[in-house]
Protein backbone atom coordinates (compact mmCIF):
# COMPACT_ATOMS: atom_id res chain seq x y z
CA UNK A 1 0.00 0.00 0.00
CA UNK A 2 0.85 3.74 -0.36
CA UNK A 3 -1.56 5.73 1.47
CA UNK A 4 0.76 8.99 2.24
CA UNK A 5 0.23 10.33 5.90
CA UNK A 6 -0.94 13.77 4.54
CA UNK A 7 -4.14 11.59 2.88
CA UNK A 8 -5.05 10.33 5.84
CA UNK A 9 -4.78 13.87 7.42
CA UNK A 10 -7.52 14.32 4.29
CA UNK A 11 -9.59 11.29 5.18
CA UNK A 12 -10.33 12.10 8.37
CA UNK A 13 -11.32 15.69 7.56
CA UNK A 14 -13.93 14.59 5.18
CA UNK A 15 -15.27 11.97 8.22
CA UNK A 16 -15.85 15.41 10.40
CA UNK A 17 -18.39 16.52 8.47
CA UNK A 18 -20.82 13.96 9.78
CA UNK A 19 -22.53 13.71 13.10
CA UNK A 20 -21.33 17.10 13.57
CA UNK A 21 -18.31 16.65 13.64
CA UNK A 22 -18.41 14.09 16.34
CA UNK A 23 -15.60 11.86 15.57
CA UNK A 24 -13.52 8.92 17.36
CA UNK A 25 -10.39 8.14 16.46
CA UNK A 26 -9.34 5.05 17.45
CA UNK A 27 -6.09 3.59 16.56
CA UNK A 28 -5.56 0.12 15.48
CA UNK A 29 -3.27 -1.45 13.14
CA UNK A 30 0.09 0.07 11.40
CA UNK A 31 3.27 -1.39 11.99
CA UNK A 32 5.53 0.76 10.56
CA UNK A 33 6.32 3.25 13.24
CA UNK A 34 7.47 6.19 11.22
CA UNK A 35 4.74 5.74 8.95
CA UNK A 36 2.36 5.29 11.70
CA UNK A 37 3.25 8.42 14.35
CA UNK A 38 3.14 10.62 10.81
CA UNK A 39 -0.06 9.35 9.91
CA UNK A 40 -1.61 9.51 13.39
CA UNK A 41 -0.15 13.37 14.10
CA UNK A 42 -1.87 14.19 10.84
CA UNK A 43 -5.34 12.77 11.80
CA UNK A 44 -5.06 14.91 15.22
CA UNK A 45 -4.37 17.63 13.35
CA UNK A 46 -7.20 17.54 11.54
CA UNK A 47 -9.33 16.83 14.56
CA UNK A 48 -7.84 20.30 15.62
CA UNK A 49 -9.75 21.82 13.10
CA UNK A 50 -6.19 22.60 11.41
CA UNK A 51 -5.49 22.71 7.47
CA UNK A 52 -5.07 19.73 5.72
CA UNK A 53 -1.45 19.70 4.19
CA UNK A 54 -1.52 20.07 0.58
CA UNK A 55 -1.17 16.70 -1.38
CA UNK A 56 0.37 16.18 -4.73
CA UNK A 57 -1.94 15.82 -8.07
CA UNK A 58 -3.86 12.96 -7.76
CA UNK A 59 -3.90 10.72 -10.74
CA UNK A 60 -6.90 9.09 -10.65
CA UNK A 61 -7.31 5.43 -9.49
CA UNK A 62 -5.67 2.38 -10.29
CA UNK A 63 -7.62 -0.29 -12.27
CA UNK A 64 -8.20 -2.92 -9.28
CA UNK A 65 -9.07 0.11 -7.14
CA UNK A 66 -11.64 0.94 -9.84
CA UNK A 67 -12.52 -2.68 -10.30
CA UNK A 68 -13.08 -2.59 -6.43
CA UNK A 69 -14.99 0.57 -5.75
CA UNK A 70 -18.03 -0.58 -8.72
CA UNK A 71 -18.27 -3.60 -7.51
CA UNK A 72 -18.62 -2.49 -4.01
CA UNK A 73 -21.74 -0.54 -5.41
CA UNK A 74 -23.16 -2.83 -7.04
CA UNK A 75 -23.26 -4.69 -3.97
CA UNK A 76 -25.14 -2.15 -2.13
CA UNK A 77 -27.08 -0.69 -5.07
CA UNK A 78 -30.31 -2.71 -3.76
CA UNK A 79 -30.33 -1.46 -0.22
CA UNK A 80 -28.75 2.48 -0.87
CA UNK A 81 -31.08 4.90 -2.73
CA UNK A 82 -28.16 6.97 -3.44
CA UNK A 83 -26.85 4.57 -5.41
CA UNK A 84 -29.59 4.15 -7.81
CA UNK A 85 -30.46 6.65 -10.47
CA UNK A 86 -31.05 6.09 -14.15
CA UNK A 87 -30.53 8.99 -16.25
CA UNK A 88 -29.85 9.19 -20.28
CA UNK A 89 -26.59 8.39 -21.43
CA UNK A 90 -25.06 11.46 -24.05
CA UNK A 91 -26.32 10.79 -27.45
CA UNK A 92 -22.82 11.19 -28.67
CA UNK A 93 -19.95 9.06 -27.22
CA UNK A 94 -17.00 10.77 -28.56
CA UNK A 95 -14.69 13.14 -26.74
CA UNK A 96 -16.25 16.64 -27.04
CA UNK A 97 -12.61 17.58 -27.67
CA UNK A 98 -9.86 15.15 -28.25
CA UNK A 99 -6.97 16.87 -27.05
CA UNK A 100 -5.74 15.25 -23.81
CA UNK A 101 -5.12 17.65 -20.89
CA UNK A 102 -3.51 17.01 -17.37
CA UNK A 103 -3.26 19.09 -14.51
CA UNK A 104 0.22 21.28 -14.15
CA UNK A 105 3.13 19.46 -13.58
CA UNK A 106 4.08 19.40 -9.52
CA UNK A 107 7.23 20.95 -9.00
CA UNK A 108 8.12 18.44 -7.03
CA UNK A 109 9.11 15.39 -9.11
CA UNK A 110 9.45 12.49 -7.78
CA UNK A 111 12.47 10.18 -8.53
CA UNK A 112 12.56 7.48 -10.27
CA UNK A 113 14.42 4.22 -9.26
CA UNK A 114 17.50 3.69 -11.89
CA UNK A 115 19.90 1.15 -12.38
CA UNK A 116 22.60 1.14 -9.57
CA UNK A 117 20.05 3.18 -6.85
CA UNK A 118 18.69 -0.17 -5.32
CA UNK A 119 15.14 0.24 -3.61
CA UNK A 120 13.80 3.01 -1.87
CA UNK A 121 13.51 2.67 1.87
CA UNK A 122 9.65 3.61 2.70
CA UNK A 123 10.82 4.20 6.06
CA UNK A 124 13.05 7.17 4.95
CA UNK A 125 10.60 8.19 2.71
CA UNK A 126 8.03 8.55 5.54
CA UNK A 127 10.41 11.04 7.45
CA UNK A 128 10.98 12.81 4.45
CA UNK A 129 7.85 13.37 3.36
CA UNK A 130 6.88 14.41 7.11
CA UNK A 131 9.23 16.63 7.89
CA UNK A 132 8.88 18.35 4.25
CA UNK A 133 5.07 18.77 5.58
CA UNK A 134 5.65 20.08 8.72
CA UNK A 135 8.42 22.67 7.94
CA UNK A 136 5.71 23.80 5.42
CA UNK A 137 2.99 23.90 7.79
CA UNK A 138 5.36 25.94 10.23
CA UNK A 139 6.61 28.51 7.68
CA UNK A 140 2.94 29.03 6.81
CA UNK A 141 0.51 28.76 9.71
CA UNK A 142 -0.66 32.57 9.67
CA UNK A 143 -1.15 34.47 13.26
CA UNK A 144 -5.25 34.49 12.70
CA UNK A 145 -7.51 32.21 10.90
CA UNK A 146 -10.07 34.30 9.50
CA UNK A 147 -10.11 37.10 7.75
CA UNK A 148 -12.98 39.55 6.99
CA UNK A 149 -13.65 43.03 4.96
CA UNK A 150 -16.42 44.66 4.66
CA UNK A 151 -17.00 48.23 4.07
CA UNK A 152 -20.38 50.36 4.29
CA UNK A 153 -19.70 52.63 1.21
CA UNK A 154 -20.45 49.58 -0.71
CA UNK A 155 -23.85 50.61 0.08
CA UNK A 156 -23.95 53.55 -2.15
CA UNK A 157 -24.54 52.49 -4.91
CA UNK A 158 -28.60 51.92 -5.58
CA UNK A 159 -31.73 52.09 -7.55
CA UNK A 160 -35.13 52.00 -6.61
CA UNK A 161 -36.92 48.76 -5.87
CA UNK A 162 -34.40 46.93 -7.04
CA UNK A 163 -32.97 42.94 -6.61
CA UNK A 164 -29.30 43.91 -5.90
CA UNK A 165 -29.63 46.27 -3.12
CA UNK A 166 -27.56 48.16 -0.54
CA UNK A 167 -29.37 46.35 2.35
CA UNK A 168 -27.89 42.72 0.50
CA UNK A 169 -24.52 43.14 2.65
CA UNK A 170 -25.82 44.94 5.38
CA UNK A 171 -28.14 42.03 6.74
CA UNK A 172 -25.09 39.69 5.90
CA UNK A 173 -22.44 42.00 8.06
CA UNK A 174 -25.42 42.16 10.81
CA UNK A 175 -26.28 38.58 10.88
CA UNK A 176 -21.97 38.03 11.48
CA UNK A 177 -22.37 40.73 14.03
CA UNK A 178 -25.08 38.61 15.74
CA UNK A 179 -23.51 35.19 15.58
CA UNK A 180 -20.63 37.02 17.21
CA UNK A 181 -18.40 36.31 14.33
CA UNK A 182 -17.15 39.72 13.04
CA UNK A 183 -14.92 39.23 16.59
CA UNK A 184 -13.93 36.20 15.84
CA UNK A 185 -12.78 37.01 12.73
CA UNK A 186 -9.49 39.21 11.72
CA UNK A 187 -10.85 42.46 10.56
CA UNK A 188 -9.28 43.68 6.86
CA UNK A 189 -8.93 47.71 5.64
CA UNK A 190 -10.94 47.91 2.57
CA UNK A 191 -8.97 49.86 -0.76
CA UNK A 192 -9.75 51.15 -4.29
CA UNK A 193 -8.63 48.88 -7.06
CA UNK A 194 -6.13 50.08 -9.54
CA UNK A 195 -6.56 50.89 -13.15
CA UNK A 196 -3.75 48.77 -13.68
CA UNK A 197 -5.43 45.81 -11.71
CA UNK A 198 -8.28 46.22 -13.65
CA UNK A 199 -7.04 46.08 -16.98
CA UNK A 200 -5.14 42.65 -16.05
CA UNK A 201 -8.99 40.89 -17.34
CA UNK A 202 -10.76 44.04 -18.28
CA UNK A 203 -10.70 46.54 -21.73
CA UNK A 204 -10.23 50.53 -20.95
CA UNK A 205 -13.32 50.76 -23.21
CA UNK A 206 -15.29 48.87 -19.86
CA UNK A 207 -13.16 50.79 -17.36
CA UNK A 208 -13.96 53.71 -18.63
CA UNK A 209 -18.22 53.14 -18.76
CA UNK A 210 -17.84 53.00 -15.46
CA UNK A 211 -16.02 55.49 -14.23
CA UNK A 212 -17.87 58.08 -16.38
CA UNK A 213 -20.69 57.08 -14.04
CA UNK A 214 -19.34 59.58 -11.54
CA UNK A 215 -19.04 62.30 -13.62
CA UNK A 216 -23.37 61.97 -14.29
CA UNK A 217 -26.47 62.91 -12.16
CA UNK A 218 -28.56 60.04 -11.03
CA UNK A 219 -31.25 61.33 -13.76
CA UNK A 220 -28.71 61.49 -16.87
CA UNK A 221 -27.90 58.01 -15.48
CA UNK A 222 -30.79 56.84 -15.93
CA UNK A 223 -31.11 57.46 -19.91
CA UNK A 224 -27.43 56.33 -19.95
CA UNK A 225 -27.84 53.18 -18.71
CA UNK A 226 -30.52 51.61 -21.46
CA UNK A 227 -27.55 51.26 -23.69
CA UNK A 228 -26.25 48.24 -21.36
CA UNK A 229 -29.43 46.69 -21.37
CA UNK A 230 -31.36 44.74 -23.60
CA UNK A 231 -34.41 46.90 -23.55
CA UNK A 232 -35.40 50.59 -22.05
CA UNK A 233 -37.80 48.48 -19.24
CA UNK A 234 -34.77 45.47 -18.38
CA UNK A 235 -33.45 45.41 -14.93
CA UNK A 236 -29.87 44.03 -15.70
CA UNK A 237 -28.11 47.06 -15.29
CA UNK A 238 -28.20 50.15 -13.28
CA UNK A 239 -26.42 52.95 -12.84
CA UNK A 240 -25.60 55.08 -9.88
CA UNK A 241 -23.02 58.52 -9.23
CA UNK A 242 -21.73 56.05 -6.95
CA UNK A 243 -21.19 53.03 -9.13
CA UNK A 244 -17.94 53.82 -9.97
CA UNK A 245 -16.72 53.97 -5.95
CA UNK A 246 -18.29 51.00 -4.77
CA UNK A 247 -17.09 48.55 -7.76
CA UNK A 248 -13.53 49.93 -7.15
CA UNK A 249 -14.27 49.18 -3.32
CA UNK A 250 -15.79 45.62 -3.98
CA UNK A 251 -12.41 44.82 -6.70
CA UNK A 252 -10.12 46.37 -4.09
CA UNK A 253 -11.68 44.40 -0.99
CA UNK A 254 -10.96 41.40 -2.77
CA UNK A 255 -7.21 41.80 -3.23
CA UNK A 256 -6.97 42.74 0.26
CA UNK A 257 -8.32 39.33 0.61
CA UNK A 258 -5.80 37.98 -1.24
CA UNK A 259 -2.62 39.77 0.31
CA UNK A 260 -3.93 38.81 3.62
CA UNK A 261 -3.98 35.06 2.89
CA UNK A 262 -0.81 34.84 1.08
CA UNK A 263 1.37 36.47 3.15
CA UNK A 264 0.10 34.95 5.79
CA UNK A 265 -2.06 37.45 7.95
CA UNK A 266 -4.86 34.77 7.87
CA UNK A 267 -5.57 31.65 6.91
CA UNK A 268 -8.64 32.07 4.82
CA UNK A 269 -10.79 34.92 4.15
CA UNK A 270 -14.18 36.25 3.13
CA UNK A 271 -15.79 39.40 1.36
CA UNK A 272 -18.66 41.23 2.23
CA UNK A 273 -18.61 42.94 -0.97
CA UNK A 274 -20.73 44.28 -3.70
CA UNK A 275 -21.86 44.64 -6.61
CA UNK A 276 -21.10 41.68 -7.75
CA UNK A 277 -18.83 41.00 -10.36
CA UNK A 278 -19.16 37.26 -12.13
CA UNK A 279 -21.32 38.17 -15.31
CA UNK A 280 -18.64 40.92 -16.31
CA UNK A 281 -16.56 40.28 -18.90
CA UNK A 282 -13.37 42.12 -20.43
CA UNK A 283 -15.67 44.13 -22.51
CA UNK A 284 -19.22 44.33 -21.04
CA UNK A 285 -21.21 45.04 -17.68
CA UNK A 286 -23.85 43.12 -17.46
CA UNK A 287 -26.03 41.21 -14.59
CA UNK A 288 -25.74 43.98 -11.87
CA UNK A 289 -22.19 43.62 -12.27
CA UNK A 290 -18.82 46.04 -13.37
CA UNK A 291 -15.62 44.78 -12.68
CA UNK A 292 -14.88 40.97 -12.37
CA UNK A 293 -14.06 40.32 -8.79
CA UNK A 294 -12.82 37.14 -8.43
CA UNK A 295 -11.10 37.00 -11.99
CA UNK A 296 -9.14 40.47 -10.94
CA UNK A 297 -7.98 38.67 -7.76
CA UNK A 298 -6.98 35.36 -9.62
CA UNK A 299 -4.97 37.77 -11.80
CA UNK A 300 -3.20 39.96 -8.93
CA UNK A 301 -2.65 36.27 -7.01
CA UNK A 302 -0.65 35.08 -9.89
CA UNK A 303 1.27 38.17 -10.67
CA UNK A 304 1.82 39.68 -7.33
CA UNK A 305 2.63 36.02 -5.59
CA UNK A 306 3.19 33.96 -8.59
CA UNK A 307 0.26 31.70 -7.55
CA UNK A 308 0.76 28.84 -10.45
CA UNK A 309 -2.86 26.82 -10.17
CA UNK A 310 -5.98 28.96 -9.07
CA UNK A 311 -9.27 27.38 -8.32
CA UNK A 312 -12.67 28.81 -8.71
CA UNK A 313 -15.56 27.47 -7.93
CA UNK A 314 -18.64 28.95 -8.78
CA UNK A 315 -22.27 28.17 -7.05
CA UNK A 316 -24.34 31.26 -7.98
CA UNK A 317 -27.48 29.71 -9.65
CA UNK A 318 -26.83 31.81 -12.89
CA UNK A 319 -23.88 30.68 -15.00
CA UNK A 320 -20.68 33.25 -14.22
CA UNK A 321 -20.43 33.75 -18.28
CA UNK A 322 -18.04 36.65 -17.69
CA UNK A 323 -15.68 34.89 -15.70
CA UNK A 324 -16.03 32.13 -18.36
CA UNK A 325 -14.97 34.31 -21.33
CA UNK A 326 -12.19 35.94 -19.29
CA UNK A 327 -10.45 32.93 -18.41
CA UNK A 328 -11.39 30.08 -20.29
CA UNK A 329 -8.07 30.14 -22.25
CA UNK A 330 -5.76 29.64 -19.38
CA UNK A 331 -5.11 26.36 -18.18
CA UNK A 332 -3.42 27.54 -14.64
CA UNK A 333 -6.89 28.78 -13.45
CA UNK A 334 -9.63 26.06 -13.36
CA UNK A 335 -13.17 27.25 -13.50
CA UNK A 336 -15.82 25.25 -11.77
CA UNK A 337 -19.66 26.91 -12.23
CA UNK A 338 -23.06 24.70 -10.77
CA UNK A 339 -26.11 26.67 -12.32
CA UNK A 340 -29.66 26.80 -13.53
CA UNK A 341 -29.20 26.70 -17.20
CA UNK A 342 -32.51 25.31 -18.50
CA UNK A 343 -30.91 24.31 -21.62
CA UNK A 344 -29.98 27.87 -22.26
CA UNK A 345 -32.95 29.61 -21.19
CA UNK A 346 -31.90 30.66 -17.84
CA UNK A 347 -30.20 33.88 -17.38
CA UNK A 348 -27.48 34.31 -18.95
CA UNK A 349 -29.60 32.92 -22.20
CA UNK A 350 -27.40 31.23 -24.18
CA UNK A 351 -25.46 28.23 -24.66
CA UNK A 352 -22.67 29.29 -22.95
CA UNK A 353 -23.65 27.43 -19.51
CA UNK A 354 -23.56 24.26 -21.57
CA UNK A 355 -21.40 21.11 -20.23
CA UNK A 356 -19.73 20.73 -23.71
CA UNK A 357 -18.34 24.61 -22.97
CA UNK A 358 -15.21 23.26 -21.75
CA UNK A 359 -12.83 25.73 -22.23
CA UNK A 360 -10.81 27.52 -25.52
CA UNK A 361 -6.98 26.83 -26.70
CA UNK A 362 -4.85 25.93 -24.34
CA UNK A 363 -7.44 25.95 -21.61
CA UNK A 364 -9.48 23.63 -23.06
CA UNK A 365 -10.54 21.16 -20.03
CA UNK A 366 -10.17 23.80 -17.32
CA UNK A 367 -13.74 25.22 -17.49
CA UNK A 368 -16.21 22.93 -15.98
CA UNK A 369 -20.05 23.86 -16.25
CA UNK A 370 -22.47 21.82 -14.30
CA UNK A 371 -26.01 23.32 -15.65
CA UNK A 372 -29.19 21.97 -14.21
CA UNK A 373 -31.98 21.10 -16.84
CA UNK A 374 -34.69 20.80 -14.55
CA UNK A 375 -37.71 21.61 -17.22
CA UNK A 376 -37.82 25.23 -15.52
CA UNK A 377 -38.96 23.74 -12.80
CA UNK A 378 -35.99 24.51 -10.48
CA UNK A 379 -36.01 22.63 -6.98
CA UNK A 380 -32.53 21.73 -6.90
CA UNK A 381 -31.12 21.37 -3.25
CA UNK A 382 -28.36 20.28 -1.24
CA UNK A 383 -28.85 16.25 -2.18
CA UNK A 384 -28.10 17.63 -6.36
CA UNK A 385 -24.87 20.01 -5.33
CA UNK A 386 -23.22 17.49 -2.68
CA UNK A 387 -23.35 14.92 -5.24
CA UNK A 388 -21.78 17.30 -7.70
CA UNK A 389 -19.29 18.18 -5.24
CA UNK A 390 -18.75 14.16 -4.72
CA UNK A 391 -18.56 13.09 -8.28
CA UNK A 392 -17.14 16.47 -9.85
CA UNK A 393 -15.76 19.16 -8.27
CA UNK A 394 -13.84 17.39 -5.65
CA UNK A 395 -12.10 14.24 -7.94
CA UNK A 396 -10.86 16.99 -10.34
CA UNK A 397 -9.79 19.63 -7.46
CA UNK A 398 -7.68 16.74 -6.03
CA UNK A 399 -6.53 16.29 -9.51
CA UNK A 400 -5.71 19.83 -9.68
CA UNK A 401 -4.00 20.62 -6.70
CA UNK A 402 -5.10 24.66 -6.44
CA UNK A 403 -2.25 26.73 -4.55
CA UNK A 404 -5.59 29.16 -3.85
CA UNK A 405 -9.13 28.72 -3.95
CA UNK A 406 -12.01 31.09 -4.67
CA UNK A 407 -15.81 30.27 -3.60
CA UNK A 408 -17.32 32.90 -6.42
CA UNK A 409 -20.64 32.72 -3.32
CA UNK A 410 -23.84 33.36 -4.67
CA UNK A 411 -26.36 32.70 -2.30
CA UNK A 412 -29.55 32.99 -5.00
CA UNK A 413 -30.09 29.17 -5.03
CA UNK A 414 -30.87 29.43 -1.47
CA UNK A 415 -34.06 28.78 -0.38
CA UNK A 416 -36.65 31.67 -0.94
CA UNK A 417 -34.71 33.61 -2.88
CA UNK A 418 -36.90 35.02 -5.78
CA UNK A 419 -34.78 34.92 -8.93
CA UNK A 420 -33.09 31.45 -8.57
CA UNK A 421 -36.22 29.08 -7.53
CA UNK A 422 -33.73 26.39 -6.02
CA UNK A 423 -33.40 24.65 -2.48
CA UNK A 424 -29.44 25.02 -1.28
CA UNK A 425 -30.02 25.23 2.55
CA UNK A 426 -27.41 27.09 4.99
CA UNK A 427 -26.09 24.03 6.25
CA UNK A 428 -25.43 22.61 2.72
CA UNK A 429 -23.48 26.01 1.82
CA UNK A 430 -21.27 24.88 4.66
CA UNK A 431 -20.75 21.71 3.92
CA UNK A 432 -19.35 22.50 0.13
CA UNK A 433 -17.62 25.25 2.38
CA UNK A 434 -15.91 22.60 4.18
CA UNK A 435 -15.17 20.53 1.58
CA UNK A 436 -13.17 23.15 -0.37
CA UNK A 437 -11.24 23.93 2.71
CA UNK A 438 -9.30 21.10 2.75
CA UNK A 439 -8.03 22.20 -0.27
CA UNK A 440 -4.91 24.65 -1.06
CA UNK A 441 -3.34 24.43 2.85
CA UNK A 442 -6.52 26.12 3.45
CA UNK A 443 -6.22 28.70 1.64
CA UNK A 444 -9.48 29.55 0.17
CA UNK A 445 -11.55 32.86 -0.11
CA UNK A 446 -15.46 33.56 -0.19
CA UNK A 447 -16.60 36.61 -2.34
CA UNK A 448 -20.21 37.88 -2.18
CA UNK A 449 -21.57 37.40 -5.36
CA UNK A 450 -25.30 37.14 -6.03
CA UNK A 451 -28.39 35.88 -3.65
CA UNK A 452 -31.50 38.39 -3.05
CA UNK A 453 -33.30 37.00 -0.18
CA UNK A 454 -32.10 39.01 2.71
CA UNK A 455 -32.48 36.45 5.16
CA UNK A 456 -31.25 33.60 3.20
CA UNK A 457 -28.21 34.83 1.97
CA UNK A 458 -27.10 36.28 6.05
CA UNK A 459 -27.97 32.92 7.21
CA UNK A 460 -26.07 31.13 4.48
CA UNK A 461 -22.97 33.10 3.78
CA UNK A 462 -22.65 33.33 8.14
CA UNK A 463 -22.73 29.55 8.31
CA UNK A 464 -20.05 29.80 5.53
CA UNK A 465 -18.06 31.98 7.76
CA UNK A 466 -18.85 29.59 10.80
CA UNK A 467 -16.96 26.83 8.79
CA UNK A 468 -14.42 29.02 7.58
CA UNK A 469 -13.70 30.05 11.64
CA UNK A 470 -13.30 25.87 12.35
CA UNK A 471 -17.09 25.57 13.40
CA UNK A 472 -18.08 21.91 12.90
CA UNK A 473 -20.14 21.17 10.31
CA UNK A 474 -23.84 21.50 11.07
CA UNK A 475 -26.22 18.10 10.50
CA UNK A 476 -27.63 17.55 7.48
CA UNK A 477 -30.01 15.14 5.56
CA UNK A 478 -29.77 15.97 1.59
CA UNK A 479 -32.15 13.32 0.51
CA UNK A 480 -31.70 11.58 -2.68
CA UNK A 481 -30.63 13.98 -5.67
CA UNK A 482 -33.16 14.12 -8.62
CA UNK A 483 -33.01 12.72 -12.48
CA UNK A 484 -32.15 15.71 -13.70
CA UNK A 485 -29.61 16.97 -11.26
CA UNK A 486 -27.62 13.50 -11.53
CA UNK A 487 -28.22 13.99 -15.42
CA UNK A 488 -26.33 17.50 -15.11
CA UNK A 489 -23.17 15.93 -13.30
CA UNK A 490 -23.04 12.72 -15.60
CA UNK A 491 -22.91 15.23 -18.74
CA UNK A 492 -19.97 17.57 -16.91
CA UNK A 493 -18.08 14.34 -16.26
CA UNK A 494 -18.59 12.66 -19.52
CA UNK A 495 -17.20 16.14 -20.90
CA UNK A 496 -14.25 16.04 -19.37
CA UNK A 497 -13.31 12.61 -19.20
CA UNK A 498 -10.97 12.93 -21.80
CA UNK A 499 -8.80 15.62 -20.11
CA UNK A 500 -8.85 14.35 -16.59
CA UNK A 501 -8.05 10.97 -15.20
CA UNK A 502 -10.41 11.36 -12.25
CA UNK A 503 -13.50 12.47 -14.61
CA UNK A 504 -13.07 9.05 -15.98
CA UNK A 505 -13.00 7.15 -13.01
CA UNK A 506 -16.01 9.05 -12.02
CA UNK A 507 -18.20 8.28 -15.62
CA UNK A 508 -17.37 4.72 -14.66
CA UNK A 509 -18.49 4.82 -11.01
CA UNK A 510 -21.97 6.91 -12.44
CA UNK A 511 -22.68 4.62 -15.00
CA UNK A 512 -22.48 1.88 -13.08
CA UNK A 513 -25.00 3.64 -10.57
CA UNK A 514 -26.93 4.73 -13.85
CA UNK A 515 -27.25 1.97 -15.70
CA UNK A 516 -28.58 -1.75 -14.04
CA UNK A 517 -28.70 -4.26 -16.27
CA UNK A 518 -32.56 -4.21 -16.25
CA UNK A 519 -31.71 -0.93 -17.95
CA UNK A 520 -29.23 -1.78 -20.00
CA UNK A 521 -31.40 -4.55 -21.49
CA UNK A 522 -34.09 -2.52 -22.02
CA UNK A 523 -31.98 0.02 -23.74
CA UNK A 524 -30.84 -2.92 -26.11
CA UNK A 525 -33.97 -3.98 -26.65
CA UNK A 526 -35.03 -0.58 -27.44
CA UNK A 527 -32.28 0.29 -30.40
CA UNK A 528 -33.28 -3.02 -31.84
CA UNK A 529 -37.25 -2.06 -32.46
CA UNK A 530 -35.83 1.84 -33.30
CA UNK A 531 -37.35 3.04 -29.93
CA UNK A 532 -35.62 6.01 -28.21
CA UNK A 533 -33.82 5.53 -24.94
CA UNK A 534 -36.24 6.46 -22.20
Amino acid sequence: MAVSPACFAHLTRELMSLAEGRVVLSQEGGYCLDSLGESMAWCVEALLGNECPALPPLKGVCDSASETILNVIKALQPYWNCFQCQVKPLENKKPIQNEAVSSTTPDDQPSQGGEGNGAADPTAEVRAVGDRLQKELALSRPTHRTGLVYDEQMKLHKAFNHPERPERISRIYAKHQEHGLVTRCHRLKSRKVTDEELRTCHLDILIDNVKMTSKHTARELIDIQHKHNVSKYSRDVYLHPDTYLCASIAAGCVLNLVDAVLTNQVLNAVGIVRPPGHHADSAVIAGFCFFNNVAIASRYAQNKYGVKRVLIVDWDVHHGNGTQRILEEDPSVLYISLHRHERGAFYPPGPEGAADRVGKGRGRGYNVNIGWNTGQQGGMGDAEYLAAFHHVIMPLAYEFQPELVFISAGFDAAKGDPLGGCMVSPEGYGHMTHMLCSLANGRVITVLEGGYNLHSISVSMAMCTRVMLGDPCPDITPGIPALCGMQAIYDAAKAHESFWTSMKNEVDILETMIYTEEVKEESGSEKETGAETK
